[in-house]
């Protein structure tokens, strides 16, 4: 009886993630978003989306991909720039940014060399003094 119990479990798991858009079929494969679809969906949805450490601090770590990145409110002291990581969580509105929740899961792929990669920035009055180094 306890066996079945489980099997249901695991069934509306399936169905439940599968509703979700995170298992995009039965084979349990992941649908993996980029961080710029995580970033412009409904926020507090399940997403799944990886990229590369470029930033870490005790609040958080910062996760870049190919189309943006995203911070991400965890309690660090595993991760750090360079490791390739793949998050599984909800997004949330932290003043007018988008991150990703305290509650996301966060799973090492690869540790690697990082090279850092600005994007593009908006340069005006507020922010011309933060982002001058000398």
């Amino acid at each position: 009886m306890r066996k079945n119990i489980w099997i249901i479990i695991l069934l509306l798991l399936i169905v439940f993630l599968n509703g979700c858009g995170l298992i995009n079929d039965l084979d349990g494969e992941l649908t993996v978003s980029t961080i710029d679809e995580v970033k412009n969906g409904s926020t507090g949805m399940l997403y799944s989306t990886k990229g590369i450490v470029i930033e870490d601090s005790q609040d958080g770590i910062l996760v870049q991909d190919e189309t943006g990145f995203i911070f991400v409110a965890i309690d660090n002291g595993t991760f750090v720039i360079g490791d390739e990581v793949i998050l599984v969580g909800t997004t949330e509105s932290y003043g007018d940014i988008i991150q990703m929740s305290s509650s996301t899961v966060v799973t090492l792929q690869n540790t690697s060399s990082f090279t850092e990669t600005r994007l593009p920035q908006e340069v005006n009055e507020n922010n011309i003094d933060s982002l001058i180094t000398s």
